[in-house]
């Protein structure tokens, strides 16, 4: 018996840090993020238009529940992890296929959120098995609120 209280003990520490924190940033709250090296569908793809051609690619996904009012585009945020900078690709407005646009997206209802998906260079990350901790920087002045840490947890982009 003294067994099973431990082993559900501790497997309910680990589903409590298994949840991602919200982190406030100028657009409202980051919800989560993750990255993989599974690259997720994406509408209007245009590869020509991809930043970089790395050997390894990764994509990091970024959901944000937006303050209302407000909308995003790839051009908002870029990301930077282990000192190298990504910009935006692609994304979409609730579980909707990312899309390859400029657009501004906004949610189309309350409580749905935005998600901006992000190129990586999958061999500058590591392992990554524990997830990685970001930089979540807004590409437009002002800088005071341009920047926030995020932890991208390791597991598929849906």
């Amino acid at each position: 018996m003294k067994k099973q209280i431990g082993f559900l003990l501790a497997a309910s520490l680990l589903a409590v840090t298994a949840v991602a924190e919200e982190v406030r940033c100028r657009s409202g709250v980051v919800t989560g993020g993750s990255f993989s090296t599974e690259k997720p569908s994406i509408q209007n793809e245009n590869p020509l238009e991809y930043p970089a051609d790395y050997r390894q690619k990764a994509f990091a996904a970024v959901e944000f529940r937006l303050t209302p009012g407000r909308a995003l585009s790839i051009h908002d945020y870029s990301l930077t992890v282990d000192g190298n900078k990504y910009p935006a690709i692609a994304i979409r407005r609730g579980r909707e296929t990312f899309s390859m646009t400029g657009d501004k997206i906004a949610p189309a209802s309350s409580g749905q959120t935005v998600t901006v998906l992000f190129l990586l260079d999958g061999n500058k990350l590591g392992s990554g098995y524990g997830g990685l901790s970001a930089e979540l920087c807004a590409n437009f002045p002002p800088e005071k609120s341009s920047r926030c840490r995020i932890r991208l947890e390791n597991g598929s982009i849906y």
